[in-house]
Parts: structure tokens; sequence; C-alpha cells
């Protein structure tokens, strides 16, 4: 267990995070817990320093950002998209040639609040791929491996 305000890894769950198929420019959200030291002290804000992305298909994605679980809301106004991440499918690379697809996360300082109080990281997985949709289910699996550090006294 960390310290609080220490760097830590957060891993979306393969198993019931990003199981659906996505269609080639959609999208499937989620929300990430917090760790639970992070909620006991009532942390909001944080600041994301890496994301990754470990993949069954090797496709270009984006992770995208928001900061309620209202996501992708019509009104410009009342969407509260933050930030996003992309990763090109040249980028995904596989160990010996074969298995999942590991996708490095860039150096990130991204300023994140989660404002509907819900101690999450609402993201979403985009399949940016021109023609191919991401696979559903065990063949499909997906891991978002976010790493982050509380911000104290903010």
């Amino acid at each position: 267990m960390a310290r609080i305000g220490q760097t830590v890894i957060i891993r979306s769950d393969k198993d019931s995070h990003f199981t659906t198929a996505i269609a080639a420019g959609a999208m499937e959200t989620e929300s990430i817990d917090f760790p639970q030291e992070w909620k006991d002290n009532r942390i909001r804000e944080v600041v994301i320093e890496g994301i990754s992305i470990q993949s069954e298909d090797n496709l270009a994605w984006d992770i995208g950002i928001w900061t309620t679980d209202g996501f992708d809301n019509t009104d410009v106004d009342v969407d509260s998209f933050l930030d996003y991440v992309s990763f090109s499918q040249a980028t995904g690379k596989q160990v010996g040639g074969a298995g999942q697809y590991y996708y490095a996360s860039p150096d990130l300082t991204i300023h994140y609040v989660d404002e509907d109080n819900t101690e999450e990281f609402h993201i979403a997985l985009i399949n940016r791929d021109g023609a191919v949709a991401k696979t559903a289910g065990a063949t499909g699996e997906v891991s978002v491996i976010i790493t982050a550090r509380p911000v104290i006294g903010g």
C-alpha cells in the first residue's frame, strides 16, 4: 500500500471494463475507482503522470478523460471532457511476436479533478482504427493502466 501523496498504479479490470466490441470510431466508457487510501482521505484532485494499455487487439487507440461520469454530453457547456492520449497501431509492441500488445505511456502531467465526487477516473477507450472493430470478450481483453499521484492540500 502506498503512502498518501505517493504515485500509484491503477489498472482497469479486464473482466469487467472495456469488454464489449467497439466499432471503428466508437468508444466504451468506464469509471475506474480511485485507490481505497485516496477514498479514505477524500482525495478528489490528482495528477495523471502516465496512461498505458495492454490489449489483445492491435488497433489505434485514444484514451479520453472526462471529469464526471456524464462523458460526452451533446451540450458543450455540460460536457466534462478534459484531455485524451493517443496510441497509434504501430506503437503496439508484442514480446516475441505473439500474445498481447503493449502500448507505452508518454510522460504526462494532466491535472484531474473528480468533479462529481464519485472518487473515480472517468475514461473512455476509443477505437481509432479506420475499419476494424475491437473484439468482444476474452479474445479482446484490454487493460488501461493509469499512473497518478494525489494532490495534497490542493
